[in-house]
């Protein structure tokens, strides 16, 4: 990269916490007293960083690079393919259950692995191709769509156990992601109706429980 200025004439400061680099906003790297150039070796420049002129601020040191444009997910023509790709990073993973939610834009596939299980998650772009991953915001109930329209609502843990309760009469919703992530679920189909949680009979089982309980709590439910 050509400068204007010849770097082995400037005196080098060393960046700090309290006096960044310019390039990448840390410290470790070396920098020129009018912050106008760098040798930085987080911003992908071998041996000298100069600031863009559309950086400038008032004369007095620059903003650090934007970051570089996310690359567009990988897309697939059909949800199996999607999942396909899924599993290809778990070493050992065996689809064994694939659990489609409301509108059938989002999907939970079970791997099992060698004395374990893991999920993955993918989903529809507005175009119509899948991609693996969630989709952008909160993610839906499982199975929100087929409750009554009133009566007791049960949830569980876990989209088998939702679907076991179906099998016996009781209508029944889980969150996706397990216990750690009723956060990431929207809870409103639930507002002000009458819920019953059930456990799982573990500490991680009465953690997503209560979680629960406090986000239904907020909802105004029974």
């Amino acid at each position: 990269m050509s400068t204007t200025t010849n770097s082995k004439s400037q005196k080098w400061i060393r960046a700090t916490r309290d006096n960044p680099c310019p390039a990448c906003g840390k410290v470790r790297c070396l920098f020129s007293p009018d912050r106008l150039r760098a040798k930085c070796w987080r911003s992908g420049v071998q041996e000298l960083w100069e600031a863009p002129d559309a950086k400038r601020r008032n004369g007095d040191g620059y903003d650090k690079p934007d970051p570089k444009p996310k690359r567009p997910p990988k897309t697939f023509t059909t949800p199996e393919a999607a999942m396909t790709e899924a599993g290809k990073w778990i070493k050992g993973g065996k689809l064994v259950a694939t659990w489609v939610y409301p509108g059938d834009t989002f999907r939970v596939g079970r791997f099992n692995v060698p004395g374990d299980k893991t999920c993955r998650p993918v989903h529809r772009l507005p175009h119509g191709a899948w991609a693996v991953g969630d989709p952008p915001g909160l993610l839906p109930l499982y199975r929100f769509d087929e409750l009554p329209p009133t009566g007791p609502v049960y949830v569980v843990e876990g989209e088998k156990c939702v679907d076991i309760m179906w099998s016996i009469g009781l209508p029944a919703v889980t969150s996706a992601h397990g216990a750690d992530s009723p956060h990431k679920t929207d809870w409103t189909p639930l507002a002000e109706r009458q819920v019953v949680i059930i456990p799982d009979a573990d500490a991680p089982g009465r953690k997503y429980a209560q979680a629960v309980a406090n986000i239904l709590r907020e909802l105004s439910c029974k």
